[in-house]
């Protein structure tokens, strides 16, 4: 049961991590846009008359309340200078990490002390990201994935811990 668990927290983890760089390469795409562009159209015409390199992720853009990009455009959305989509892949990648390694390690170890401190870190974090989310009158859907899985996982930690 207990392994089980631990599968299941590293496949949302992963799934996690992939949100993470769709979130951080759809922000990356929506700095190729120019002042000109309208918010509803961030990857718009350039001003040359052609569009911009589009690595062609989708923006997560329905014109509607899933807008990726007015969420990534709020002010407030960095921290350190970096903005939240760029420390997403970081975050996910140090925990499939922890997530890993908790397999090969003694079940109390400082894997999954250390996996804990940063899923409730995430979890106080996550009023403010909907904060942001709400300021911009707007959900991102990469963001919502994240969101869910680090409440997920966190009541799965738990759960292993028995706290």
């Amino acid at each position: 049961m207990l392994h089980k668990l631990q599968a299941i927290i590293i496949i949302l983890t992963i799934v996690g991590m992939a949100a993470s760089i769709g979130s951080y390469l759809a922000y990356k795409e929506g700095l190729a846009c120019t002042p000109e562009d309208s918010p509803s159209t961030p990857l718009g015409d350039n001003g040359l008359g052609t569009p911009p390199a589009s690595i062609g992720l989708p923006s997560m853009e329905s014109g509607g309340l899933f807008e990726c990009q007015r969420v990534y455009s709020v002010r407030g959305a960095r921290v350190l200078g970096l903005h939240f989509s760029e420390l997403a892949p970081i975050y996910f990648s140090i925990l499939l990490a922890l997530s890993i390694l908790s397999l090969h390690r003694p079940i109390k170890g400082l894997t999954l002390k250390t996996q804990l401190a940063l899923y409730i870190v995430g979890v106080l974090t996550l009023p403010y990201l909907w904060f942001l989310e709400y300021k911009a009158n707007a959900l991102c859907t990469y963001c919502t994935i994240m969101h869910a899985i680090i409440i997920l996982n966190l009541i799965i930690l738990i759960k292993i811990m028995k706290i």
